[in-house]
């Protein structure tokens, strides 16, 4: 039954898959920030082929930077020299209006971490595929189980560890201002992991930023003290909370306590037996 499940999961991916093909779907992860909230670093965008009069003002469009990038920015008007666009984030419009040829299509659906499970996915099939082919000559079902699990479980930890996914900051932007003892600089930062942080600016006087989260929330920070090469420095920090901490104790622990829940339905059923 299991195998059959899973053959008839994948049948349905790889026909959804070709469907989109075919209609003109295209899948983006997205690697920058500018979009914000929207579309942050690791979001999945799905676009579909669209011309410059299907397009309107507000829409998120992705096109060609080049011959081999691509961008994705939100519409911000659409004239006859083309399409002007522009990262949420971003200060100002993009430099060059974008023409019909190098449209690639309009954003129809989105995921703000799907492309960080896309990326993550890998890791946690070849962890799998590692320990199903070993536990393979293997009688007892529950070890099977177990080692697969772990496989699993090793796997998306490799993946966290090599992709890092939950932790980052970029800066978008620097100012300084004043001179002397008086001057200091705000940075203007963007969150790009999935778990919150925020950014002190470094110093007895220096100011923070509010909690950043989810990824793409963007605040300022302040510093108002040179460190002992002259510049002003910036120290990003998890902010995680005791929900946090206990969610990332439980990813920890839950090996062990899948372990010790087969453990104990076994001898259950044991006693069970003993007793008939």
């Amino acid at each position: 039954m299991k195998r059959l499940i899973a053959s008839a999961s994948a049948g349905v991916l790889l026909l959804a898959l070709l469907v989109g093909a075919l209609l003109g779907l295209r899948m983006h992860i997205l690697s920058t920030p500018s979009m914000g909230t929207a579309l942050p670093v690791g979001a999945l965008a799905v676009t579909a082929p669209a011309s410059a009069s299907e397009i309107l003002a507000g829409d998120i469009i992705t096109y060609e930077v080049g011959s081999e990038l691509t961008r994705t920015h939100r519409v911000v008007s659409v004239t006859s020299a083309g399409v002007i666009t522009k990262g949420d984030l971003n200060g100002s419009n993009d430099p060059l209006p974008v023409h019909e040829s190098e449209i690639v299509g309009k954003v129809v659906w989105s995921w703000s971490w799907g492309g960080h499970l896309l990326k993550l996915l890998p890791y946690v099939l070849g962890g799998w595929l590692l320990m199903h082919f070993v536990t393979t000559p293997m009688t007892d079902p529950r070890a099977r189980s177990r080692y697969r699990f772990l496989g699993v479980y090793c796997g998306l930890a490799l993946g966290l560890v090599v992709l890092k996914p939950l932790f980052g900051v970029d800066l978008l932007a620097m100012q300084l201002s004043g001179t002397g003892g008086g001057a200091s600089a705000q940075a203007h930062v963007v969150s790009t992991g999935l778990l919150p942080v925020q950014v002190h600016g470094a110093g007895a006087n220096g100011t923070m930023t509010d909690e950043l989260f989810p990824a793409g929330t963007d605040g300022f920070a302040e510093a108002r003290e040179r460190n002992q090469m002259g510049a002003f420095s910036f120290k990003p920090r998890m902010a995680l909370d005791w929900k946090w901490i206990t969610g990332i104790a439980a990813f920890i622990l839950s090996p062990y306590v899948l372990f010790f829940l087969q453990d104990l339905i076994a001898a259950r059923r044991k006693r069970g037996e003993h007793n008939v």
